[in-house]
């Protein structure tokens, strides 16, 4: 059972390798916000998050903070207070979202993604 839960399905098709193409061409024109390193990274791995449906991750509870924590602490920016786990980040999002309004779009979308991880 683990191993059906953690199976990754690793499967790119050609349309969407083209896509990142694009993107990375579009990407590559425009200023960067932070560097970047892990693209030309022999480790790198896309994966289609549509083949690849959500599932228990493991990370709930006191013990994965650290992980958390690696996450918000090792990427571009570092957030003004701690959203680790249990953080209230996701309630700053939304209609009455005060946070949301003053974040660039670079951080809007990174707190985003990262707030769906934690469920």
């Amino acid at each position: 059972e683990e191993r059906k839960l953690s199976a990754l399905d690793t499967t790119i098709s050609d349309e969407k390798m083209a896509e990142f193409v694009s993107w990375n061409e579009h990407d590559e024109t425009l200023p960067m916000f932070c560097e970047i390193d892990d693209d030309h990274s022999n480790d790198l791995e896309y994966v289609d998050l549509l083949l690849n449906p959500e599932r228990y991750t493991g990370y709930k509870g006191p013990s994965p903070h650290r992980i958390w924590r690696s996450i918000y602490e090792e990427n571009c920016f570092k957030p003004e207070k701690d959203y680790g786990y249990g953080s209230d980040i996701s309630r700053n999002f939304g209609p009455d979202a005060s946070l949301e309004a003053s974040m660039c779009l670079e951080k809007r979308a990174f707190y985003r993604l990262i707030s769906g991880l934690h469920t």
